[in-house]
């Protein structure tokens, strides 16, 4: 069942990175891809899996990873806001 999931994830980013090509062409603006991929991951595991707790978790990653960094010279700590809510969601995805 897990690798069924797993290979319409891998669907759904292929055919996000087709439209994303698509909209790119035309300079139409977006969120950025990871988030995008996040939401739709949401709206699946909501459609498919009646799993809203999960859903919401996703979609309330998806709202703060755009302001997330990775640790270091050009990121930013463990400290900073957004990758503290990362990390809580990501606590709390893991106890579901």
């Amino acid at each position: 069942m897990l690798n069924i999931y797993i290979s319409q994830v891998l669907n759904i980013l292929y055919i996000y990175s087709q439209l994303y090509l698509y909209f790119k062409k035309r300079k139409v603006v977006m969120a950025s891809n990871i988030e995008h991929a996040l939401v739709v991951i949401s709206s699946k595991v909501e459609k498919k899996y009646n799993d809203d707790d999960l859903s919401n978790l996703i979609k309330k990653l998806a709202q703060c990873c755009s302001s997330a960094g990775f640790p270091g010279e050009d990121g930013f700590t463990g400290d900073h806001k957004s990758n503290k809510e990362v990390s809580e969601i990501t606590k709390l995805i893991q106890r579901l």
